[in-house]
């Protein structure tokens, strides 16, 4: 598992910069959070491939984190038909489905604007994929859109490609988005506090099994081969699989191997939040609580040359939040609040260039240690685009 950071800007992409984009990658599947404006380019840059995007995930409409989608959507329909197996005269083959999640008029957005540039995702036209859209919903919103509803009519039929659901938020605020046991993950949404309804994600990993202790497990079992041949099992080793899988095996000694003493504790899952704009991130502190890695933005700060202005960090703080944005000290006060093993900073100002040049990387590091100090932990990274931190499973 690892992150890409594809674009690390706030509203204004620089020259060191792109507009919003985090390529999470797990088990050969990547799931993409937001799609700014040229995030397409920044995967022409990296060794992911586009093909291999199954989920994205927008956290809010604005233009930083989504104007780059539907050429995205376009480029990836263009790849994964490449790949689709053709025969004459027959259907294509059938491809992934690629899902959307994002707030309440996302499903419009990408429809409209497939709509009104002609484009027609290549495979949609061979039926042999599709797009799908849900967008989060929250309390009340149905009643609203019953009533009367301020956006253009979303609705599409199930046959559309790109139809979905309107996922209603749980009494808690939150949306259950996706469990998938055969993925081993489990994603979560939760409201932001931004100019704009946005959300923030949970993605969990499962919980691997423990490890089997064959060491000692085996010479029990080979000691007592020839006997457990005897009671009709042809495959004495066979018993390992059955003590992981938990089953009580009595030897013919009357030996009993069980789980509880033959196999380690689980290997706890990975759990990386991604979190939108926002200026206040405590409804997703449930969710993100104990997180292996928090993606937190960070979009002004109070620095040297600002306090010599007359700033100082109070109304730094309070103007970035006026703007629906934090500071490296908010976001470093929250992943202390929700005990994160490690702190990413990233959405930042186009003040603050994300080359290697000494002046850049100097302003960055006070960035990092204005929030190292409120987090009270030294792991905290400042992003650069493309820059690559890989995941590791949390100490138990």
């Amino acid at each position: 598992m690892d992150l890409t950071f594809l674009g690390t800007a706030s509203s204004q992409p620089s020259l060191t910069r792109n507009h919003s984009a985090t390529a999470l990658r797990y088990n050969g599947d990547i799931y993409l959070f937001d799609c700014g404006e040229a995030t397409q380019h920044q995967f022409i840059r990296t060794n992911l491939k586009i093909s291999k995007v199954r989920y994205i995930f927008i956290t809010h409409l604005h233009g930083d984190h989504s104007f780059g989608l539907p050429g995205f959507l376009c480029t990836l329909s263009a790849t994964i038909s490449s790949l689709v197996t053709e025969t004459p005269g027959k259907p294509a083959s059938q491809g992934p489905t690629v899902t959307l999640y994002g707030p309440r008029g996302l499903r419009t957005y990408v429809r409209n604007a497939m709509l009104s540039t002609y484009s027609q995702p290549s495979y949609h036209r061979q039926r042999s994929t599709r797009f799908v859209v849900h967008e989060l919903w929250a309390n009340g919103e149905q009643q609203e859109q019953e009533q009367a509803s301020p956006l253009p009519d979303a609705s599409v039929s199930k046959d559309d490609n790109f139809s979905g659901d309107n996922i209603l938020a749980r009494s808690d605020g939150t949306w259950m988005l996706l469990r998938d046991d055969a993925l081993g993950v489990t994603v979560k949404a939760a409201p932001m506090c931004h100019t704009v309804p946005c959300v923030g994600y949970s993605l969990r990993e499962h919980d691997g099994p423990g490890r089997l202790k064959v060491e000692e497990l085996r010479p029990l079992i080979e000691a007592q081969a020839d006997a457990i041949r005897a009671s009709g099992v042809a495959q004495p080793l066979r018993l390992l699989s059955e003590v992981k899988a938990g089953k009580k095996v009595t030897l013919p000694d009357g030996t009993v191997l069980e789980a509880e003493r033959f196999v380690e504790e689980p290997k706890r899952g990975r759990h990386v939040v991604v979190l939108g704009d926002t200026s206040d991130s405590s409804q997703i502190a449930k969710l993100a609580r104990g997180c292996t890695v928090l993606v937190h933005e960070a979009t002004n700060a109070c620095l040297e040359d600002d306090l010599k202005n007359g700033a100082t960090p109070e109304s730094v703080e309070q103007l970035t939040k006026e703007h629906g944005h934090s500071t490296p000290e908010l976001a470093g006060h929250f992943a202390k609040d929700v005990d994160a093993q490690r702190l990413i900073l990233t959405h930042f100002s186009n003040r603050y260039k994300g080359d290697e040049a000494p002046e850049s990387m100097r302003v960055m590091d006070d960035i990092r240690a204005l929030a190292v100090k409120a987090f009270g932990k030294d792991d905290v990274l400042t992003a650069r685009d493309l820059m690559t931190v890989a995941i590791q499973r949390p100490v138990s």
